[in-house]
């Protein structure tokens, strides 16, 4: 019967340092068939008909071998010494609890329990031990696997949960890590009622797992804890990844139909995701809150967040670069009382938000501090950049078509901002306009502003309010209206800038409001249809 597998055994008996006996059997070993006659010895002639029995008189770093069949184990198993588990592999091995619906084994000392190729068919707990579970399937109650105080190898292990179990705070959870460390390659939590993974108080790393989830997150991290994920697959959940007082470090992964958002990070999360897919998340694709600490995104792509932002932070810090971000609702980006660093993004195809209506903006920041540059906007319903109460630097954008300004500022702090080097085309209402706020306008090139409806500005440049503003060394063409537009109590200067063949004038000051206190000169006008300026001093 066991021919078939003696050479293994004696194999492995070598390098775990067991030894064999002179006619080819493993010392150690204790055999189990469910199908053997009564009153066996645990050799490999005559087996044990019971895993229960077995684990008696199992000997220190002893393995016990069971045949393929379905065996009853005991509930609770305490084990004192390190004890190896394999299953056959041919057929299956299946473990279901004597009685109840979970089993709950524990190590008096940390010891090692090594488990392959074994399918439970009853929630497995384990406590206090050093796990290595390979090629082994759990499907039971919530939790149906987990992991207290234990250090853990995961290979090949697939989780399921049968139904939610009648009481308990992880009642409707596929799998429980609390205060351990594991490492888990290759298998899936999924179709859990709620939650796929709890990770509290813990250190893990998955690699090529694939979760999913009911009403929560498929991955849920408090309590300090510290995930390390690659390849990790997540489709059809409530909510991706929850990120709490903890750390993650995401890459080469994809995030799929999220009802809500593919990560939330609340109060003290360090949340960084590199070279990862979000795909199909009406709630949004990744949104910091509550005072969050850092939020990093390098080189991934964000699509169809139709209900929300693709991208919304919150408190804290925020690094977005080289990201792709394709059809999002309000914004592409959405910074609030951040510190920014918003830099070589790809951002298209901004909807308007489902709540307010009117919002469709490619980066949007209020109170914030920062940069953003080297972006390429185009195609949103609303403004390519809206800055609002902060103090930013915008440098190097290309942006447009937009149907609004290509960059708004309002209410902005006495602080100057700089707008430099921008290149905005075919942008709506005014390719920059500046309302209450501080900033220096530079190099910018402007091309082609249309007139807008709602404003019934057509302009370049836009400034007033008590606006505070240079318009230094810009390029303004093809404006529907003139290049340079400012009006009410606005101050500053406009100098050496080119404005040409725009709509009306080459610069034009509304008299209208509080009186301006703008110096204007000398500055190159050329081809506009109304002439160079209009002023209200001439």
């Amino acid at each position: 019967m066991y021919v078939a597998i003696r050479g293994v055994l004696c194999l492995l008996a070598f390098w775990l340092s067991l030894g064999c006996s002179e006619e080819g059997n493993t010392l150690h070993t204790i055999f189990v068939d469910e199908t053997a006659a009564p009153g066996g010895d645990g050799s490999e002639e005559k087996p044990l008909t019971s895993v229960g029995e077995a684990l008696t008189v199992v000997p220190e770093n002893g393995l016990i071998y069971v045949a393929a069949g379905t065996y009853r184990v005991p509930n609770e198993w305490m084990f004192a010494t390190p004890v190896r588990i394999f299953g056959a592999l041919e057929a299956p091995t299946v473990f279901l609890a004597d009685s109840g619906e979970t089993l709950s084994w524990q190590s008096s000392e940390n010891h090692q329990l090594t488990i392959r190729d074994i399918a439970f068919q009853s929630a497995f707990h384990v406590r206090s031990t050093t796990l290595e579970l390979r090629n082994v399937s759990v499907t039971g109650i919530g939790p149906a696997l987990s992991l207290i105080d234990a250090d853990a190898s995961m290979l090949q292990v697939d989780i399921r949960v049968s139904r939610a179990a009648d009481s308990g705070d992880y009642a409707d959870d596929a799998f429980l890590v609390q205060d351990s460390t594991l490492e888990w390659t290759e298998g899936r939590a999924l179709d859990a009622p709620d939650r796929g993974i709890i990770i509290d108080g813990s250190a893990v790393s998955l690699t090529a797992v694939a979760l999913s989830s009911g009403a929560r997150a498929a991955v849920h991290l408090v309590a300090n804890s510290e995930l390390t994920a690659s390849d990790l697959n997540i489709e059809d959940a409530g909510l991706g990844v929850f990120v709490q007082n903890s750390s993650l470090l995401l890459s080469e992964s994809e995030i799929r139909r999220t009802e809500q958002t593919s990560i939330l990070g609340g109060t003290e999360s360090v949340i960084r995701v590199e070279d990862t897919l979000f795909e199909d998340s009406p709630g949004g694709s990744v949104a910091t809150s509550l005072n969050a600490t850092s939020l990093s995104l390098r080189g991934n792509t964000f699509r169809r967040a139709v209900a929300d932002n693709c991208i919304t932070a919150s408190a804290g810090s925020l690094l977005a670069e080289d990201n792709e971000i394709d059809t999002c609702a309000g914004s592409g980006i959405s910074a609030l009382g951040v510190d920014v660093e918003i830099r070589d993004n790809r951002i298209e195809n901004i909807l308007p938000d489902l709540l307010i209506g009117i919002v469709a903006t490619g980066v949007s920041v209020t109170d914030a501090t920062g940069t953003i540059e080297s972006n390429t906007i185009k195609d949103t319903m609303d403004n390519g950049i809206s800055v609002v109460d902060s103090v930013i630097v915008v440098d190097s954008n290309t942006i447009g078509p937009v149907n609004g300004s290509g960059i708004s500022y309002v209410d902005g702090p006495a602080t100057m901002s700089r707008f430099s080097n921008n290149m905005i085309t075919e942008a709506t209402g005014a390719g920059i306009i500046v309302l209450n706020a501080s900033v220096d306008i530079e190099g910018n090139t402007i091309a082609d502003t249309k007139l807008s409806s709602e404003t019934s500005f057509g302009d370049g440049i836009v400034f007033g309010s008590a606006a505070n503003v240079t318009v230094i060394g810009n390029g303004i063409t093809g404006s529907v209206r003139s290049g340079v537009l400012f009006f009410d109590g606005a101050l500053g200067v406009v100098r050496d800038n080119s404005a040409s063949s725009n709509g009306q004038y080459g610069i034009s000051e509304l008299c209208i409001g509080d009186a301006n206190q703008v110096v204007v000169g000398p500055n190159t006008l050329t081809g506009n249809s109304a002439g160079a300026a209009q002023l209200c001093t001439m």
